[in-house]
């Protein structure tokens, strides 16, 4: 083997090294994918309510709160995984599974609604 064939497989390795390295590194701080998934979910939910731009960063910011991230690290996971479709599949099946929670969670409330007020109108005696 040639000095120049060593010094390429040399440079080929360590770009390989250098390469599966750097993406551990880039895991650092990336958030999990349920976490991800039910921030998606109530990201998704403030999309529709009709209030002002104003109030909706303030209840992203909340979320982001309430879930212990920052902007960056969901901006950065989402990159991250941008070029991933396995990793979004699964992202969107816990997205779909919160959504569906949420939606029967409010049926039941609606649902309840008419009864409670009856037994407020004819109380036991």
């Amino acid at each position: 083997m040639s000095s120049v064939q060593k010094y390429f497989r040399f440079f080929i390795i360590a770009a390989l090294l250098f390469s599966f390295g750097c993406q551990k590194q880039d895991k650092n701080n990336l958030i999990d994918k349920k976490t991800f998934g039910a921030l998606i979910a109530e990201m998704m939910t403030i999309q529709y309510l009709k209030i002002d731009k104003e109030e909706k960063t303030l209840l992203v910011k909340n979320l982001f709160s309430k879930y212990g991230v920052t902007k960056g690290m969901f901006i950065k996971t989402r990159d991250y995984y941008s070029k991933d479709p396995v990793y979004w599949e699964k992202i969107f099946k816990i997205v779909k599974q919160k959504l569906n929670e949420e939606t029967v969670k409010e049926r039941r409330k609606t649902a309840n609604r008419p009864l409670k007020e009856a037994l407020k109108k004819y109380p036991d005696k």
